[in-house]
């Protein structure tokens, strides 16, 4: 059976490309504090604990909250305008978040950062689908599966949080 309505552009690979590049941004921020916990504590006046539990009450919560009302945006206004707005909240409050001076910021612009999450990793199959068309072979497969993009992003999270601490000269 052949598709109807859709047309595979050579332009999908630039997409692509941006989408990944915009998503393994939004899991650097996510992960960035975990390997400069001590550190970090001490810069913005916090406990350890409080750094470490950044990831878990802002990204976490928002995004099991987010996740459903997020996909129904995507479906409902399109990968462009949906991941646009998630990629701008994400540099906004990133940027913000680098110029924190105290414990409160950095949590606010964390949670900035986290509400933007959900709007970029739902859209994956979003890509998948409009971008490469049902029959684009091994590029559907691999771009249309969360599961593949879940595994390289934990990939990249526990060297992120492993590979730093084993060449910390303070350890």
């Amino acid at each position: 059976m052949a598709d109807k309505g859709y047309r595979v552009y050579g332009y999908r690979w630039v997409v692509l490309g941006v989408f990944m590049f915009i998503n393994i941004t939004i899991q650097i921020l996510w992960i960035s504090y975990a390997p400069i916990i001590t550190p970090a504590a001490k810069f913005y006046g916090a406990t350890d604990t409080q750094i470490g539990l950044l990831p878990i009450t802002s990204w976490l919560i928002a995004y099991i909250v987010l996740s459903l009302p997020v996909s129904w945006a995507i479906d409902t206004y399109g990968f462009h305008v949906t991941v646009g707005f998630g990629a701008i909240m994400m540099a906004v409050f990133g940027i913000w978040r680098g110029f924190a001076i105290n414990y409160s910021q950095v949590f606010w612009t964390t949670a900035g950062i986290a509400i933007a999450q959900p709007f970029l990793l739902n859209a994956w199959t979003k890509v998948a689908a409009h971008w490469f068309g049902w029959r684009s072979g091994p590029a559907d497969s691999f771009t249309g599966r969360h599961v593949h993009s879940d595994r390289a992003i934990d990939l990249w999270n526990r060297h992120g949080v492993f590979i730093p601490s084993f060449s910390d000269s303070n350890a």
